[in-house]
């Protein structure tokens, strides 16, 4: 059915078209990511972690809640949108080969506004 589907649109949408709706598609897919994050974050309550790996992909780092887009992370999430977490609960917030993936100056500025906000009087970054 799908490779059906695909063998139309490939017929009648200009290379443009097709480029927007792959953004769609994916930007759908992050979306469906980050609502099943929030729910494992409400189910499990874990909305004040104390370390937090953003941006983890693949290489999840002990004793850290690990976050990414994308499983294998423990929680996916989209953090354009934000940290769904409680004000001033981490001691510490690690990330590796992340923050260049966002884009400057908004998103970017307002991802490490939310990781100030979550980081307690005195926490690292």
């Amino acid at each position: 059915m799908l490779h059906r589907i695909r063998r139309v649109l490939g017929k009648y949408l200009s290379r443009g078209e097709k480029g927007a709706l792959k953004l769609f598609l994916l930007e759908r897919k992050m979306a469906r990511c980050h609502s099943a994050g929030l729910k494992k974050i409400r189910r499990e309550n874990l909305q004040h972690p104390q370390k937090l790996n953003l941006g983890c992909g693949p290489h999840r780092k002990e004793g850290f809640l690990n976050v990414d887009l994308f499983p294998p992370a423990e929680v996916t999430l989209d953090l354009r949108r934000g940290l769904p977490f409680d004000s001033g609960c981490c001691d510490l917030i690690f990330s590796e080969h992340c923050f260049e993936h966002f884009d400057y100056p908004e998103t970017i500025l307002h991802l490490l506004r939310e990781c100030h906000r979550v980081l307690r009087a005195g926490g690292g970054c």
